[in-house]
């Protein structure tokens, strides 16, 4: 009895899961425990579903323990697919904390686990944290080709979600190599099979990144469009993170666009949303936001303020990519500042972080960029040259070409400044090549195409959704219309039984000795005058016929204003296609009395003899 109420409990605790209901997985799978499962399968099981719930709602350490907890008993009894599970999602914890180094080898361990169980939905989640950890670590080639397993692994198990989480992430690698039209290319498929599914929080999530790269190729409207739609879905599906995020994300865009009042407005809503629902990942990134949007309104102090609440939010939550992208930004403030020491020094400082906390040399560019910029400013011409060029090189192997581009102009600049026209000339030219390949009119042609795909796309959505709205108009009135003859026919045998009723009574009345005492036979009698036809609800049946053939009892009285209400009666329920004997009983006529009204109602309607009246009303 306790095993079958334990295993209740998981399976709801795992639908719960599958619904993103955190809180309700969380306390069935607490519950679970509280029980003490004999059966240790049962308690790694329920470690697992605590994991995830924890690593949703960011508390990391916790998803570790129970990610631990889980691996360790599922070990313990060689149960191979639950000890997948749990690797792989301590794998996403290590992710999710910027510890990609640990993520990667844990991801590793899942994939071996997994191909011994044969489990492919665990080889797919395995080779996905792979390909994201080898994102991360800026290695985008074994990126690419992990992620590609994944996609074949889940296309063969037939798993969409799988599909689809594949394409989105191939698409940011590609975006981050500033191939922006390959991006949107795998970001559309990805957004094709969300909405194939019906996958709404995913469909948002898609339709952010598609707003990403409008907003990379400095399409701003296009980008906001996309943005506003994925903020719509979230608001519509209730989901208070989503909205953070995306209007996040729309601060951004009007950041981008140099529209900084209206971009601290968005961010300042999605600072108040965050608090309010305790999510301390959207809140550090929220107020780095809005610190970097004080540093290029030139309000430094506020800059410095809101960042340094950043850092420390985000270490607090071991966020350490963030902090790395915050210190970067504190740096800058304080080289807008001419506090060239100081920003020198959070230079080195991020520099380090960024190598050696987070083992990753992406962004690494953008810092070194920073550190040449201070050099100069001091008048280290050759030591801030020397780090240019590092910046260069490093931004070309990652592909980092906006970064690229920058470091390109800044060298002109310091070459230009030296009197070396020449080198700053050329330096500068690469500096406008780089900004036409990342807005070329090569993307720009595939961003129209995908345009008009996308309108195509939607032009055909629209139309099946009218087909299947127009099916299902059709079904329904068919359905009302088969309800109406039901109610005519119900209405018909009540009337029907009300008459054998009075019948009844009427043998009861004739021979009063053998039933009942004399005052008894008097209620009887007057039981009997209160059942006249009327009892029957024919203003029901009226009420039904007006809201599935609205126009018919209108245009009857119409084109024929010499049929009596009666006659009307019985052109609704010939209508229906009920018989002389049941509208007989409606109406409280004999047969042969509805037999007469028939044929004073061909005659009004000048019928011939071949016609049928039925066929007639139905065609009005």
């Amino acid at each position: 009895m306790k095993h079958q109420e334990i295993t209740t409990l998981l399976d709801k605790a795992e639908e719960h899961l599958k619904q993103s209901d955190y809180p309700q997985a969380e306390k069935l799978a607490n519950e679970v425990l509280a029980l003490g499962p004999e059966r240790k399968e049962d308690e790694a099981f329920a470690r697992c579903i605590l994991g995830r719930c924890c690593r949703e709602t960011v508390r990391y350490d916790d998803a570790i323990s129970h990610f631990s907890l889980a691996i360790d008993i599922a070990e313990e009894i060689s149960n191979l697919r639950l000890q997948a599970r749990a690797l792989s999602g301590k794998a996403k914890v290590h992710r999710l904390r910027d510890e990609h180094i640990a993520s990667l080898h844990t991801a590793e361990q899942a994939l071996i686990v997994a191909e011994k169980s044969d489990d492919k939905l665990q080889q797919a989640e395995a080779l996905f944290s792979i390909g994201n950890a080898h994102t991360f670590l800026a290695d985008y080639p074994r990126a690419l080709d992990y992620l590609g397993r994944t996609l074949v692994l889940s296309e063969e198990a037939g798993n969409k979600i799988g599909i689809a989480g594949a394409l989105s992430d191939i698409g940011k690698v590609h975006l981050q190599l500033g191939d922006n039209a390959r991006a949107l290319d795998y970001f559309v498929r990805a957004l094709g099979l969300a909405e194939e599914m019906v996958y709404k929080p995913f469909t948002a999530n898609i339709l952010e990144n598609i707003g990403n790269v409008f907003d990379v190729l400095a399409d701003y409207a296009q980008a906001l469009d996309y943005k506003f739609h994925a903020l719509a879905l979230y608001e519509k599906l209730g989901n208070k993170y989503g909205v953070a995020i995306s209007l996040t994300n729309i601060g951004n865009i009007y950041f981008h666009f140099g529209d900084h009042q209206r971009a601290l407005d968005y961010r300042n809503r999605a600072l108040v949303l965050a608090e309010k629902i305790g999510h301390k990942e959207i809140v550090a990134v929220i107020l780095g936001n809005i610190g970097l949007i004080y540093k290029d309104s030139g309000d430094f102090p506020q800059a410095l303020e809101y960042l340094k609440r950043a850092i420390e939010l985000s270490e607090l939550i071991g966020d350490h990519r963030a902090v790395g992208y915050w210190m970067n930004g504190f740096a800058n403030a304080n080289l807008k500042l001419g506090n060239l020491d100081i920003a020198f020094q959070d230079y080195l400082n991020t520099l380090y972080h960024r190598r050696e906390v987070l083992l990753s040399n992406v962004d690494v560019a953008e810092t070194l960029l920073g550190l040449g910029r201070v050099l100069l400013g001091q008048g280290k011409r050759e030591e801030g040259l020397a780090r240019l060029e590092e910046a260069l090189t490093l931004a070309k192997e990652l592909g980092e070409k906006k970064t690229a581009a920058e470091t390109h102009k800044e060298i002109a600049n310091a070459y230009a400044k030296a009197g070396d026209l020449a080198s700053a000339y050329e330096h500068s030219q690469k500096h406008y090549e780089l900004k036409e390949e990342i807005f070329s009119e090569k993307s720009r042609q595939l961003i129209d195409s995908f345009n008009i795909r996308a309108a195509i796309a939607n032009q055909e959505r629209d139309t099946e959704l009218h087909r299947l709205r127009a099916e299902k108009a059709e079904t329904t009135i068919r359905l009302k219309e088969r309800e109406l003859a039901n109610t005519a026919s119900s209405l018909a045998a009540q009337t029907e039984l009300l008459g054998d009723f009075r019948t009844d009574l009427r043998k009861i009345v004739m021979r009063p000795d053998k039933y009942e005492p004399e005052d008894i036979i008097r209620q009887v009698k007057a039981k009997l005058k209160e059942l006249p036809c009327e009892m029957i609800d024919f203003g029901k049946f009226e009420a039904q016929f007006a809201t599935v053939h609205p126009e018919f009892r209108a245009g009857l009285e119409t084109k024929f204003p010499d049929l009596t209400p009666q006659e009307v009666k019985v052109c609704m329920l010939l209508h229906v296609n009920l018989k002389s004997a049941a509208i007989g009983r409606l109406i409280c006529v004999s047969e042969r009395g509805v037999e007469n009204h028939r044929f004073n109602i061909r005659k009004k309607l000048a019928l011939k003899t071949e016609d049928s009246l039925t066929k007639f009303l139905q065609e009005l």
